[in-house]
Protein backbone atom coordinates (compact mmCIF):
# COMPACT_ATOMS: atom_id res chain seq x y z
CA UNK A 1 0.00 0.00 0.00
CA UNK A 2 2.97 2.57 -0.12
CA UNK A 3 6.00 2.87 -1.82
CA UNK A 4 5.56 1.72 -5.17
CA UNK A 5 8.02 4.19 -6.73
CA UNK A 6 10.38 1.97 -5.41
CA UNK A 7 11.66 -0.64 -6.81
CA UNK A 8 13.22 -2.61 -3.67
CA UNK A 9 11.07 -1.51 -0.58
CA UNK A 10 7.49 -2.66 -0.68
CA UNK A 11 4.49 -2.43 2.36
CA UNK A 12 1.67 -5.00 2.28
CA UNK A 13 -0.77 -4.58 4.39
CA UNK A 14 -3.09 -7.41 5.77
CA UNK A 15 -6.82 -7.16 7.33
CA UNK A 16 -9.12 -8.94 9.22
CA UNK A 17 -12.47 -8.15 10.95
CA UNK A 18 -13.94 -10.92 13.54
CA UNK A 19 -15.82 -10.75 16.78
CA UNK A 20 -13.36 -12.64 19.16
CA UNK A 21 -10.47 -11.06 19.73
CA UNK A 22 -8.35 -14.49 19.83
CA UNK A 23 -9.16 -15.65 16.01
CA UNK A 24 -8.58 -12.49 14.94
CA UNK A 25 -5.02 -12.94 16.72
CA UNK A 26 -4.58 -16.47 14.88
CA UNK A 27 -5.01 -15.25 11.63
CA UNK A 28 -2.69 -12.66 11.83
CA UNK A 29 -0.12 -14.65 13.30
CA UNK A 30 -0.69 -17.34 10.26
CA UNK A 31 -0.35 -14.06 7.86
CA UNK A 32 3.00 -13.23 9.79
CA UNK A 33 4.32 -16.60 9.62
CA UNK A 34 3.43 -16.76 5.61
CA UNK A 35 4.92 -13.66 4.98
CA UNK A 36 8.39 -14.95 6.39
CA UNK A 37 8.19 -18.27 5.14
CA UNK A 38 7.65 -16.45 1.75
CA UNK A 39 10.08 -13.29 2.07
CA UNK A 40 12.84 -14.93 4.34
CA UNK A 41 15.18 -12.64 5.52
CA UNK A 42 14.15 -9.73 3.14
CA UNK A 43 11.57 -9.55 5.23
CA UNK A 44 12.38 -6.07 7.41
CA UNK A 45 9.32 -6.37 10.24
CA UNK A 46 5.76 -6.74 10.91
CA UNK A 47 3.48 -4.96 13.09
CA UNK A 48 -0.15 -6.09 14.29
CA UNK A 49 -2.23 -2.54 14.78
CA UNK A 50 -5.79 -3.19 16.83
CA UNK A 51 -9.12 -0.79 16.27
CA UNK A 52 -11.98 -1.51 18.27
Amino acid sequence: IDYQDLWQRSLVSAVTVSNDHGHAEQVLQCVEREAANILGGTLAGTTVEWIE
